[in-house]
């Protein structure tokens, strides 16, 4: 049971690798010059770009899938890392957002985005609905993979070494020699003699 899980996992791990490919692929056909013009100017300014990262990771549920889509970002060539710094913190205040937002599961929409997608990429004949299609296939992709492998992760976390010998790793009671009781500078408060 243990190790299908751990396969199943890794399988995860595949589909997720894959619609990153193919999200970052559909991103590079679909970006035409408006829209990297548009995401270099917003990139290039520390302020917007912290705002643009707050935003994806606060409406995709997720800092990890914002990070991702910057990656992509970086990957399709559409901004510099230097640029993608900034909606990469952003996406750390995205992430304190996202509390507010805990009931609704973007994991949930990955099997119609996939649907959707493969829709667009083998039933139109125009381009940009191709492209658009292969984008939204490896969005729901990804994020079939992340639920993959957090429902085949779970089961294992009774099984790892952390967590089943914690002792050994953070002790729960600190050794005496640790404890300070009594700091020399503190032992005398005398005022110094008078001559």
């Amino acid at each position: 049971m243990q190790y299908l899980s751990i396969l199943e996992a890794l399988g995860g791990l595949g589909v997720f690798i894959l619609g990153m490919k193919t999200m970052s692929e559909g991103l590079q056909k679909i970006a035409g010059d408006r829209f990297r013009r548009h995401l270099e100017r917003i990139a290039g300014n520390r302020l917007t770009a912290a705002l643009l990262g707050s935003t994806l990771s606060s409406l995709l549920q997720s800092s990890s899938a914002a990070c991702i889509i910057t990656v992509g970002f970086i990957n399709a060539g559409l901004i510099s890392l230097y640029q993608a710094l900034g909606i990469l913190l952003g996406t750390g205040i995205g992430t304190t957002l996202a509390v507010q937002f805990i009931a609704f599961k973007i994991s949930s929409f990955a099997l119609p985005a996939v649907f959707v997608g493969v829709c667009l990429r083998c039933f139109l004949r125009r381009r940009r609905w191709v492209n658009a299609g292969e984008l939204i296939l490896g969005a729901g992709l990804l994020f079939l993979g992340l639920r993959i492998m957090e429902s085949n992760l779970q089961p294992l976390q009774e099984y790892a070494i952390v967590f089943t010998h914690q002792g050994l790793f953070i002790p729960k009671r600190l050794p005496p020699f640790c404890s300070v009781r009594r700091s020399p500078c503190s032992s005398s408060r005398e005022a110094p003699p008078s001559p």
